[in-house]
């Protein structure tokens, strides 16, 4: 819904350094800070845009762009963080007072993806979610209770290739069995997470079927094709979510000081 959305692109303009400022209950001004060169995301020009996260509000005001999951700027920011290979594999030496030193860690972040028609906007329900597991060589998981903050610190240290290699020709083995059981474990978690965003879908799609019969009793100009549009949308939503998929998007190997 649209507080996802917002949250979503609260963490979106963070990122790339977008300055936001409010107009009102609904719209706002984006445009890049000093840091950001121009178009650094599609549909954002140097001089920035208005926008609004309120349909109404969009209607009332023909220069603010409606946000949603479908707005190119979102799903431009989602093809770009999605596609980004930076970053997607590092290695660090780490201090942290919950972990004994001399342990070889493997934090494992993979993205939920429902690839669905853009007109579904499945992304009100799933939209692209990172999922966390962090485990050590026993397969003993650990992101409960070390979050990806505390082994983000400045305690850390970047491993220099050097350093690396030795460590990887050693324990090669048990590292890939340890990659090999958080994308074992993260698979048997997904259906969790497609059950959530099935029920938020139904729910709503639930509600606005059962107004529009409603309505239509009282109002002859409610058609009953917008119904049947509305539970077929729902059907192929249902059979879109069901298919989403994990994909592994970043590995940090954690060595403990």
């Amino acid at each position: 819904g649209d507080s996802r959305l917002r949250d979503y692109l609260d963490k979106v303009f963070d990122s790339y350094n977008i300055e936001s400022d409010s107009l009102g209950e609904a719209g706002l001004i984006l445009r890049p800070g000093e840091q950001v060169t121009a178009n650094t995301l599609p549909g954002l020009s140097e001089e920035g845009i208005t926008a609004t996260f309120s349909r109404s509000d969009a209607l009332s005001h023909e220069d603010r762009q409606f946000l949603t999951w479908e707005h190119p700027l979102v799903t431009g920011a989602m093809e770009q963080i999605i596609q980004q290979q930076a970053g997607n594999s590092v290695a660090v030496a780490v201090r942290h007072p919950q972990l004994k030193a001399g342990q070889l860690l493997l934090e494992s972040l993979f993205v939920v993806e429902c690839i669905a028609p853009r007109h579904l906007q499945a992304g009100r329900f799933l939209p692209p979610t990172l999922h966390r597991i962090l485990m050590n060589l026993k397969g003993e998981r650990l992101e409960g209770k070390i979050s990806r903050e505390a082994l983000s610190q400045e305690t850390q240290q970047p491993l220099e290739v050097q350093h690396l290699k030795p460590v990887l020709n050693e324990y090669r083995k048990p590292l890939l069995a340890t990659l090999q059981a958080a994308e074992k474990a993260a698979q048997a978690e997904l259906p969790a997470i497609i059950k959530g965003a099935l029920g938020l879908m139904m729910g709503e799609f639930t509600r606005e079927i059962q107004r529009m019969t409603a309505l239509k009793k009282h109002n002859p100009s409610v058609r009953e094709a917008e119904i049947l549009l509305l539970q077929r949308q729902g059907a192929e939503l249902h059979q879109h979510l069901q298919a989403a998929r994990l994909r592994l998007d970043a590995v940090r190997l954690v060595v403990t000081l």
